[in-house]
């Protein structure tokens, strides 16, 4: 194991630089999660136009799955998720 150097301080500016308000980044991350969301809800209603029997959660998972679309951490779509985007507007 190797050992540490007893004369190492780290960065004495650390404090003064790291950024310890998450605040901007997290506004971020929900509007890119909504403006997705916003995409996916036109793409499920306009399948629902074409296709009047796609009214299970699960039948448009499968369908999402199958046309290649994919949930932010790259999974795939279950009911669940779809449940989510459909109420999260």
């Amino acid at each position: 194991m190797k050992k540490k150097n007893p004369n190492y301080k780290g960065n004495p500016n650390f404090l003064l630089i790291r950024n310890n308000d998450p605040t901007s980044a997290r506004l971020e991350w929900v509007r890119l999660s909504r403006e997705r969301n916003t995409k996916l809800i036109e793409v499920i209603e306009a399948w629902q136009e074409q296709d009047k029997e796609l009214v299970s959660l699960r039948q448009i998972a499968a369908k999402l799955n199958s046309e290649g679309y994919k949930p932010v951490r790259g999974f795939q779509f279950v009911a669940n998720s779809v449940r989510r985007i459909l109420n999260s507007n």
